[in-house]
């Protein structure tokens, strides 16, 4: 699955996840996205990546350096910062298995915002 999101300006800002994300999903309520316990891909000229993500269980995310815990109870909202960036990597502590789904799953994206504006 790649989500693409391009600005035609002159900054021309451009998500790109290319790695790590499966198709979409969505029930009555909603549509999300869910990832694998690596997912990534290209940015150019974003100030700031914010992602709303729910976990099933307990978890933490990782990010160059830096890492977050993840709770199952609530909406999980994280802002990285992509300036000057060209790529990004996001990985887990662990991934999980709903059988008989086989995927090997990590979190569910529910939205995703590039320098405030949601494009997800």
């Amino acid at each position: 699955m790649q989500i693409n999101y391009n600005q035609l300006s002159e900054n021309k800002k451009v998500l790109q996840f290319t790695e790590g994300c499966y198709p979409v999903e969505f029930n009555r309520q909603r549509k999300w996205v869910w990832t694998s316990k690596e997912f990534g891909g290209i940015i150019e000229n974003v100030e700031v990546l914010s992602l709303t993500i729910e976990t099933d269980v307990d978890n933490k995310l990782y990010y160059e350096d830096l890492d977050m815990d993840l709770n199952p109870d609530c909406l999980n909202i994280i802002s990285l910062p992509m300036k000057g960036k060209k790529e990004f990597s996001l990985s887990l502590e662990k991934d999980y298995d709903v059988p008989p789904d086989i995927r090997k799953l990590g979190v569910k994206i529910i939205s995703v915002s590039v320098d405030g504006d949601v494009i997800f």
